[in-house]
């Protein structure tokens, strides 16, 4: 596969060997195991998509009784509150591995 250096780059100065392929599809960058920018895009899109459903999904949850488990601590105080929900914590954490382990079975990965 042919490739060709970004004009204006040098060896040793700035980005170094930006390297693309001619097709412009994926850059090829085999010295650093950097993300492509558009790889960091959806990233932080689908962050941005989970932490809307979230916050839509925040008042039924509350009414599922997390956060007030046996094992959540609360510490209250005149002016000043602090949770720390182990046990809410332990329980979100094994139904999304048991959610995620379901979809890997299901997509055959």
């Amino acid at each position: 596969m042919a490739t060709r250096a970004l004009p204006g780059l040098t060896p040793g100065r700035g980005l170094g060997w930006a390297r693309f392929r001619l097709d412009g599809k994926r850059p090829i960058d085999p010295e650093r195991r950097i993300p492509h920018p558009m790889d960091m895009a959806r990233i932080l899109i689908v962050l941005g998509v989970l932490l809307i459903v979230i916050g839509l999904l925040w008042g039924p949850i509350t009414r599922l009784g997390l956060g007030r488990l046996p094992g959540d601590i609360v510490i209250e105080r005149e002016n000043f509150r602090l949770y720390i929900p182990i046990t809410s914590a332990i329980l979100v954490s094994l139904v999304v591995s048991a959610l995620l382990a379901l979809l890997r079975y299901l997509l055959g990965r």
